[in-house]
């Protein structure tokens, strides 16, 4: 049973989990940034929500449950980016390396096995309480999403391509120039693009084109100031010759995502850098061009999603499918089954809703929606199929309060 299963979220190896998950997401990731504490908070994660899973089904498909989850989350396009209002907004990024995590699933198996349920008295029930508090706490607030700012940029098919990530949930725009980065416009996503080559953990990157030419940004430590304060220097090599610096982009607050150069004219080349990009001309001077004005949607559609994604609208939203259940769902028990989870329904959507933006709130909204109006269609095709039957066998028909 569930209540005897509720011990195990008052145990210390869980209170430990939990303190790690959340200290690694707001303290080591910020001051020790890296692939070590992004791996600490996959396996402490895993364990909380392993654990949580376990409580409800049992630790065998609750461990089960908990990994499929997991590797679904950092292998499959899409499944982070809808998940994401339940994590606090935070961006979970794909990364096979990650289900390294998957081998703390084993030892928690064995762990919750041998432990077995146990009697739940009223202490244990309270620390149990205290211990979901806190990992629902740990798991929802994650790192909140990054700013606006231009994420990749390539060069395919003629053309520079950038994709721009915007900020409060409206996701990746991607942006196209073929004038040598002058002009852009907006565009459907062009496919696979060629990336920089990473040259460590520091952020510097580097590009080279068939005639040998080749573009880096580089960190240099910036004379008299701290160990860790960078400058980032985007720096230009041609065949035969030496790094040759350009553009001085400022401090390590800076964030670079991405070169690319025509491979047709070297002279030519962007580099994303926070919400811009860079572009450099023939005569080797860069300027910056903002792409996140170009690349957002228009203010009238912004101000419009503000508006449908309001508490408010959420509660419209309720009262409309509550009456569209009344009025086709045919029977009365399954009427009142329908409205319980209608109002289930309007609690998870406020509960989730008070950790997103109004971008996902409409998402939400639009999919509670689009469940009721199939249910309900579901319900009522059915009923007159039963009906029909019933016509056809002779019998009696089915009325809209009872099963007839």
């Amino acid at each position: 049973m569930i209540r005897n299963r509720l011990p195990w979220l008052a145990r210390p190896w869980f209170f430990a989990a939990v303190l790690l998950l959340a200290l690694n997401d707001h303290l080591f990731k910020a001051t020790w940034p890296g692939p070590v504490t992004g791996k600490l908070s996959d396996v402490a994660g895993l364990v909380v929500v392993a654990t949580l899973v376990s409580v409800l089904v049992g630790p065998g498909p609750g461990t089960v449950l908990a990994g499929v989850a997991f590797l679904a989350l950092k292998t499959v396009p899409g499944v982070a980016e809808t998940v994401a209002p339940l994590l606090g907004g935070g961006i979970t990024l794909r990364d096979p390396t990650d289900l390294v995590a998957l081998v703390a699933l084993p030892p928690l198996w064995v762990v919750l096995r041998r432990r077995g349920p146990v009697p739940s008295s009223r202490t244990r029930r309270g620390w149990a309480v205290l211990g979901l508090l806190a990992a629902v706490a740990a798991t929802t607030a994650t790192t909140p999403p990054p700013p606006s700012e231009v994420r990749a940029v390539g060069y395919a098919d003629g053309a520079f391509h950038a994709e721009v990530y915007l900020e409060g949930g409206y996701g990746s725009r991607w942006m196209r120039s073929t004038d040598a980065g002058v002009t852009w416009a907006r565009e459907d996503d062009p496919g696979p693009i060629p990336e920089a080559e990473r040259l460590g953990h520091d952020g510097s990157q580097q590009s080279c084109v068939p005639d040998g030419v080749c573009l880096r940004v580089a960190g240099v430590h910036v004379a008299g100031s701290q160990e860790w304060d960078r400058g980032w220097w985007i720096q230009r090599r041609v065949p035969g010759g030496d790094w040759r610096a350009e553009k001085y982009l400022g401090s390590s607050s800076y964030r670079v995502n991405g070169i690319a150069i025509d491979p047709a004219s070297s002279e030519h080349a962007v580099v994303a850098v926070g919400t811009t990009v860079q572009v450099r001309t023939p005569s080797g001077a860069w300027r910056a061009v903002d792409l996140v004005a170009p690349a957002s949607d228009p203010e009238w559609q912004r101000e419009l999603v503000t508006s449908l994604g309001t508490p408010g609208f959420g509660f419209v939203v309720f009262l409309l499918a509550s009456l569209l259940g009344w009025l086709l769902v045919p029977w009365l028990a399954a009427r009142v089954v329908f409205q319980m989870m209608n109002v289930l329904a309007l609690g998870v959507v406020f509960v989730l809703g008070v950790l997103a933006s109004p971008v996902r709130r409409v998402q939400m909204y639009a999919t509670w929606a689009l469940v009721v109006v199939v249910l309900a269609v579901l319900m009522r095709l059915t009923w007159w199929l039963d009906r029909r039957s019933r016509r056809a066998a002779g019998g009696t028909e089915p009325t809209e309060a009872g099963s007839g």
